[in-house]
Protein backbone atom coordinates (compact mmCIF):
# COMPACT_ATOMS: atom_id res chain seq x y z
CA UNK A 1 0.00 0.00 0.00
CA UNK A 2 1.73 3.23 -1.12
CA UNK A 3 1.98 6.14 1.27
CA UNK A 4 3.44 9.58 0.86
CA UNK A 5 4.18 12.72 2.83
CA UNK A 6 2.06 15.73 1.84
CA UNK A 7 1.52 18.96 3.76
CA UNK A 8 3.32 17.57 6.83
CA UNK A 9 1.06 14.52 7.02
CA UNK A 10 0.87 11.00 5.59
CA UNK A 11 -1.61 9.95 2.92
CA UNK A 12 -2.21 6.29 2.15
CA UNK A 13 -3.53 5.45 -1.30
CA UNK A 14 -4.02 2.67 -3.81
CA UNK A 15 -2.69 3.14 -7.33
CA UNK A 16 -3.42 0.59 -10.05
CA UNK A 17 -3.90 0.44 -13.81
CA UNK A 18 -2.93 2.75 -16.64
CA UNK A 19 -4.72 5.39 -18.68
CA UNK A 20 -6.94 8.32 -17.73
CA UNK A 21 -6.71 8.94 -13.98
CA UNK A 22 -9.76 8.26 -11.82
CA UNK A 23 -9.71 9.48 -8.22
CA UNK A 24 -12.25 7.65 -6.04
CA UNK A 25 -12.87 9.62 -2.83
CA UNK A 26 -14.24 7.53 0.07
CA UNK A 27 -17.18 8.41 2.27
CA UNK A 28 -17.05 9.58 5.87
CA UNK A 29 -14.75 7.40 7.96
CA UNK A 30 -14.09 5.05 5.05
CA UNK A 31 -10.89 3.84 3.45
CA UNK A 32 -9.70 2.21 0.26
CA UNK A 33 -11.82 -0.93 0.63
CA UNK A 34 -14.99 1.07 0.06
CA UNK A 35 -14.24 1.07 -3.66
CA UNK A 36 -13.08 -2.51 -4.08
CA UNK A 37 -15.79 -3.32 -6.70
CA UNK A 38 -14.82 -0.23 -8.71
CA UNK A 39 -11.07 -0.79 -8.45
CA UNK A 40 -11.44 -4.31 -9.83
CA UNK A 41 -13.73 -3.17 -12.64
CA UNK A 42 -11.91 -0.06 -13.87
CA UNK A 43 -8.21 -0.80 -13.36
CA UNK A 44 -8.03 -2.74 -16.65
CA UNK A 45 -8.74 0.42 -18.68
CA UNK A 46 -7.95 3.33 -16.35
CA UNK A 47 -5.47 4.50 -13.76
CA UNK A 48 -7.37 4.09 -10.49
CA UNK A 49 -6.26 6.06 -7.44
CA UNK A 50 -8.09 5.67 -4.13
CA UNK A 51 -6.73 7.84 -1.31
CA UNK A 52 -7.63 7.66 2.36
CA UNK A 53 -8.35 11.25 3.32
CA UNK A 54 -6.56 12.77 6.29
CA UNK A 55 -8.41 11.73 9.44
CA UNK A 56 -9.55 8.42 7.96
CA UNK A 57 -8.14 4.95 7.43
CA UNK A 58 -4.36 4.85 7.72
CA UNK A 59 -3.71 8.46 6.71
CA UNK A 60 -2.48 11.21 9.00
CA UNK A 61 -4.29 12.99 11.79
CA UNK A 62 -6.66 15.96 11.80
CA UNK A 63 -5.26 17.08 15.15
CA UNK A 64 -4.86 20.84 15.11
CA UNK A 65 -7.32 21.24 12.23
CA UNK A 66 -10.63 22.87 13.10
CA UNK A 67 -13.89 21.48 11.75
CA UNK A 68 -14.20 24.58 9.54
CA UNK A 69 -10.82 23.82 7.92
CA UNK A 70 -11.24 20.08 7.42
CA UNK A 71 -12.32 20.02 3.78
CA UNK A 72 -9.83 22.64 2.59
CA UNK A 73 -6.99 20.71 4.25
CA UNK A 74 -8.08 17.41 2.73
CA UNK A 75 -8.42 18.99 -0.73
CA UNK A 76 -4.93 20.45 -0.53
CA UNK A 77 -3.57 17.05 0.49
CA UNK A 78 -4.99 15.42 -2.65
CA UNK A 79 -3.78 18.31 -4.81
CA UNK A 80 -0.25 17.69 -3.54
CA UNK A 81 -0.66 13.95 -4.07
CA UNK A 82 -1.61 14.59 -7.70
CA UNK A 83 1.47 16.72 -8.17
CA UNK A 84 3.70 14.04 -6.67
CA UNK A 85 2.21 11.46 -9.03
CA UNK A 86 2.59 13.84 -12.00
CA UNK A 87 -1.15 13.75 -12.70
CA UNK A 88 -2.20 16.92 -14.47
CA UNK A 89 -5.95 16.28 -14.25
CA UNK A 90 -8.33 13.49 -13.34
CA UNK A 91 -11.94 12.45 -13.12
CA UNK A 92 -13.09 12.65 -9.50
CA UNK A 93 -15.69 10.24 -8.17
CA UNK A 94 -17.11 10.69 -4.68
CA UNK A 95 -19.93 9.07 -2.72
CA UNK A 96 -21.67 10.92 0.14
CA UNK A 97 -18.87 12.78 2.01
CA UNK A 98 -16.69 12.02 -1.01
CA UNK A 99 -19.23 13.83 -3.18
CA UNK A 100 -18.99 16.91 -0.96
CA UNK A 101 -15.19 16.70 -1.28
CA UNK A 102 -15.43 16.56 -5.10
CA UNK A 103 -17.53 19.72 -5.21
CA UNK A 104 -15.06 21.63 -3.04
CA UNK A 105 -12.02 20.29 -4.89
CA UNK A 106 -13.51 21.46 -8.21
CA UNK A 107 -13.89 24.93 -6.73
CA UNK A 108 -10.35 25.10 -5.38
CA UNK A 109 -8.51 23.37 -8.24
CA UNK A 110 -10.64 23.51 -11.40
CA UNK A 111 -7.68 22.85 -13.69
CA UNK A 112 -7.11 19.52 -11.96
CA UNK A 113 -10.64 18.27 -12.66
CA UNK A 114 -11.45 16.61 -15.97
CA UNK A 115 -14.86 15.43 -14.84
CA UNK A 116 -16.97 14.88 -11.73
CA UNK A 117 -19.15 12.02 -10.56
CA UNK A 118 -21.13 12.91 -7.43
CA UNK A 119 -23.12 10.15 -5.75
CA UNK A 120 -25.68 10.11 -2.91
CA UNK A 121 -24.52 13.52 -1.77
CA UNK A 122 -25.68 17.07 -1.06
CA UNK A 123 -24.55 20.68 -1.35
CA UNK A 124 -26.56 22.64 1.21
CA UNK A 125 -27.19 21.52 4.79
CA UNK A 126 -28.67 24.74 6.12
CA UNK A 127 -31.86 24.29 8.09
CA UNK A 128 -33.96 26.11 5.50
CA UNK A 129 -32.80 23.62 2.88
CA UNK A 130 -32.72 20.38 4.88
CA UNK A 131 -35.58 20.97 7.26
CA UNK A 132 -35.53 20.89 11.06
CA UNK A 133 -35.88 17.12 11.46
CA UNK A 134 -33.04 16.25 9.08
CA UNK A 135 -30.73 18.76 10.75
CA UNK A 136 -31.57 17.29 14.15
CA UNK A 137 -30.93 13.79 12.80
CA UNK A 138 -27.55 14.87 11.39
CA UNK A 139 -26.34 16.17 14.74
CA UNK A 140 -27.90 13.26 16.63
CA UNK A 141 -25.70 10.88 14.64
CA UNK A 142 -22.52 12.23 16.26
CA UNK A 143 -22.92 10.58 19.70
CA UNK A 144 -23.46 7.25 17.95
CA UNK A 145 -19.83 7.28 16.79
CA UNK A 146 -18.83 6.79 20.44
CA UNK A 147 -20.88 3.66 20.99
CA UNK A 148 -18.97 0.37 21.36
CA UNK A 149 -17.76 -0.56 17.90
CA UNK A 150 -19.53 -3.91 17.81
CA UNK A 151 -22.82 -2.16 18.59
CA UNK A 152 -22.20 0.40 15.88
CA UNK A 153 -21.34 -2.33 13.37
CA UNK A 154 -24.45 -4.33 14.28
CA UNK A 155 -26.72 -1.28 13.93
CA UNK A 156 -25.17 -0.50 10.56
CA UNK A 157 -25.62 -4.06 9.33
CA UNK A 158 -29.28 -3.87 10.28
CA UNK A 159 -29.74 -0.86 8.00
CA UNK A 160 -28.30 -2.73 5.01
CA UNK A 161 -30.07 -6.09 5.21
CA UNK A 162 -31.16 -5.78 1.57
CA UNK A 163 -27.59 -5.25 0.39
CA UNK A 164 -25.17 -7.84 1.87
CA UNK A 165 -22.06 -6.49 0.17
CA UNK A 166 -22.78 -2.99 1.42
CA UNK A 167 -23.56 -4.35 4.90
CA UNK A 168 -20.21 -6.11 5.06
CA UNK A 169 -18.19 -3.09 3.96
CA UNK A 170 -20.13 -0.65 6.12
CA UNK A 171 -19.56 -2.82 9.18
CA UNK A 172 -15.82 -2.76 8.43
CA UNK A 173 -15.95 1.03 8.25
CA UNK A 174 -17.81 1.34 11.56
CA UNK A 175 -15.32 -0.95 13.30
CA UNK A 176 -12.38 1.21 12.29
CA UNK A 177 -13.65 4.81 12.35
CA UNK A 178 -11.52 7.36 14.13
CA UNK A 179 -14.22 8.80 16.35
CA UNK A 180 -12.93 12.31 17.08
CA UNK A 181 -11.82 12.92 13.52
CA UNK A 182 -15.03 11.58 12.01
CA UNK A 183 -16.86 13.97 14.34
CA UNK A 184 -14.87 16.92 12.96
CA UNK A 185 -15.76 15.92 9.43
CA UNK A 186 -19.42 15.42 10.34
CA UNK A 187 -19.54 18.88 11.92
CA UNK A 188 -18.14 20.33 8.69
CA UNK A 189 -20.70 18.73 6.39
CA UNK A 190 -23.55 19.55 8.78
CA UNK A 191 -23.20 23.24 7.91
CA UNK A 192 -22.23 23.66 4.27
CA UNK A 193 -23.64 25.90 1.58
CA UNK A 194 -22.09 25.26 -1.82
CA UNK A 195 -24.95 26.80 -3.79
CA UNK A 196 -23.00 29.97 -4.53
CA UNK A 197 -20.15 28.35 -6.45
CA UNK A 198 -21.65 25.27 -8.11
CA UNK A 199 -22.93 27.25 -11.14
CA UNK A 200 -19.29 28.13 -11.89
CA UNK A 201 -18.24 24.49 -12.32
CA UNK A 202 -18.30 23.79 -16.04
CA UNK A 203 -16.83 20.31 -16.43
CA UNK A 204 -19.18 17.44 -17.36
CA UNK A 205 -20.82 16.03 -14.22
CA UNK A 206 -22.61 12.74 -13.67
CA UNK A 207 -24.95 12.64 -10.67
CA UNK A 208 -26.03 9.25 -9.35
CA UNK A 209 -28.59 8.87 -6.60
CA UNK A 210 -30.02 5.80 -4.96
CA UNK A 211 -33.79 5.83 -5.24
CA UNK A 212 -34.05 5.48 -1.47
CA UNK A 213 -32.11 8.70 -0.90
CA UNK A 214 -33.99 12.04 -0.47
CA UNK A 215 -34.44 13.10 -4.10
CA UNK A 216 -34.26 16.83 -3.33
CA UNK A 217 -30.58 16.63 -2.34
CA UNK A 218 -29.22 15.57 -5.72
CA UNK A 219 -31.87 17.50 -7.64
CA UNK A 220 -30.59 20.68 -6.04
CA UNK A 221 -27.05 19.90 -7.21
CA UNK A 222 -28.39 19.06 -10.68
CA UNK A 223 -30.21 22.39 -10.94
CA UNK A 224 -27.09 24.33 -9.98
CA UNK A 225 -24.52 22.56 -12.16
CA UNK A 226 -24.75 23.73 -15.78
CA UNK A 227 -23.35 20.57 -17.40
CA UNK A 228 -24.80 17.75 -15.30
CA UNK A 229 -26.92 14.64 -15.79
CA UNK A 230 -28.88 13.02 -12.96
CA UNK A 231 -29.57 9.27 -12.97
CA UNK A 232 -31.46 7.39 -10.28
CA UNK A 233 -30.43 3.87 -9.29
CA UNK A 234 -33.34 1.65 -8.35
CA UNK A 235 -33.35 -0.19 -5.03
CA UNK A 236 -30.27 1.64 -3.78
CA UNK A 237 -29.14 3.74 -0.84
CA UNK A 238 -25.93 5.48 0.26
CA UNK A 239 -23.41 4.12 -0.78
CA UNK A 240 -24.83 3.15 -4.18
CA UNK A 241 -21.43 1.89 -5.35
CA UNK A 242 -21.81 -0.93 -2.82
CA UNK A 243 -25.59 -1.38 -2.78
CA UNK A 244 -25.78 -1.74 -6.57
CA UNK A 245 -22.17 -2.02 -7.80
CA UNK A 246 -22.97 -3.45 -11.25
CA UNK A 247 -25.37 -0.66 -12.15
CA UNK A 248 -23.07 1.95 -10.61
CA UNK A 249 -20.13 0.68 -12.67
CA UNK A 250 -22.20 0.64 -15.85
CA UNK A 251 -23.32 4.27 -15.46
CA UNK A 252 -19.79 5.39 -14.58
CA UNK A 253 -18.34 3.49 -17.53
CA UNK A 254 -20.88 5.06 -19.92
CA UNK A 255 -20.01 8.52 -18.60
CA UNK A 256 -16.26 7.92 -19.00
CA UNK A 257 -16.76 6.73 -22.58
CA UNK A 258 -18.72 9.86 -23.43
CA UNK A 259 -16.31 12.41 -21.98
CA UNK A 260 -13.33 10.72 -23.63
Amino acid sequence: MPKTQVNETTVYYQYTGKGTSLFFIPGLGAGINMYEPQQQYFETAYQVIIPELRGNGRSGSLNGVSSNQVMDVQCHDIYELMNQLNIESAVFIGVSYGGVFCQKFALLFPNKVKGLVIVDSFCDTRMKSMGVMRVIAAYSAIPMYYLPRKWLAAMTAGSYKKWPQAANKMQQIMRSIRRNEVTKQRLYINRINYTTFLPNIHCPVLLLSGKQMPSSWMEQIHELLPDSKLIYIEDSFDPSNLCQPDEFNKHLNDYLNKIH
